[in-house]
């Protein structure tokens, strides 16, 4: 098992570092049957003592932390408050093969947005961001309202760079044809929801290959997704 630790944890920070070489059969998700390998991730917070920190898994990260509260969770169904949740200001996503640990340098308006929905506590707040999928991550991230019957996107065949929106399609007519969202992270990485259709509050972020969204989403075509020039502003999910 890799160490579990990171150069970038702060008081005021958190951190999701990424462990592509932990890729192993382990670690599954499954969609409406279809069986794809996530790469595995670890989201690290402040404690009280700038020495130490807590670690845990992205997905109980999700289940489980609550920023808002300033509470943890533990297995046990106790919750523990730690005061230093409340003085996050900032996330930022890192990336470690054996001991050499990278952060993965994404606009800061990004990073920025990537808090912003942490300190959502979508997970457990599930009445009120109902459908709050990976479309509407990636307007979140983006600052790119929230439409799905015509999304503020423009649909490019090009290389995605670090920080830009990919959709994934079946090959028809866009944007019927998007079968998925997500943000590329470089490395072949991608960040996303992943989830059944029409569950978005249920579906955790978690993290990708490119081969394996395919497989899950039956998709055969790729394109970069930039937004409008004329695309309004993020305004909030509708609730409800």
């Amino acid at each position: 098992m890799q160490d579990l630790e990171t150069e970038f944890v702060k008081s005021n920070t958190i951190v999701l570092q990424i462990l592509p070489d932990l890729i192993n059969e382990e670690y599954q998700m499954v969609i409406d049957g279809v069986y794809a390998k996530r790469t595995p991730s670890v989201v690290y917070m402040p404690k009280e003592n700038p020495k130490y920190h807590i670690h845990c898994q992205l997905d109980f990260f999700q289940k489980n932390v609550s920023i808002p509260n300033k509470q943890i969770t533990l297995e046990n169904g106790k919750k523990e408050t730690v005061p230093l949740l409340g003085e996050l200001v900032k996330a930022i996503v890192t990336t470690k093969s054996g001991s050499v640990e990278k952060e993965i340098i994404l606009p800061k308006t990004i990073t920025s947005r990537l808090f912003e929905y942490l300190c959502l506590d979508v997970f457990n707040n599930k009445s009120t961001y109902k459908g709050f999928d990976c479309y509407a991550l990636v307007c979140l991230l983006s600052d790119v309202a929230y439409y799905p019957p015509a999304p503020y996107f423009e649909y490019l065949e090009a290389v995605p760079k670090v920080g830009d929106v990919v959709v994934l399609t079946d090959g028809g007519a866009l944007p019927d044809s998007i079968k998925h969202w997500t943000l590329f992270l470089g490395d072949d990485t991608y960040l996303s929801k992943f989830g059944v259709t029409g569950y978005g509050s249920d579906s955790l972020l978690d993290i990708m290959d490119l081969d394996g969204m395919k497989h899950l989403y039956n998709s055969n075509t790729v394109y970069v997704a930039r937004p409008k020039k004329n695309a309004n502003s993020w305004g909030g999910f509708p609730k409800g």
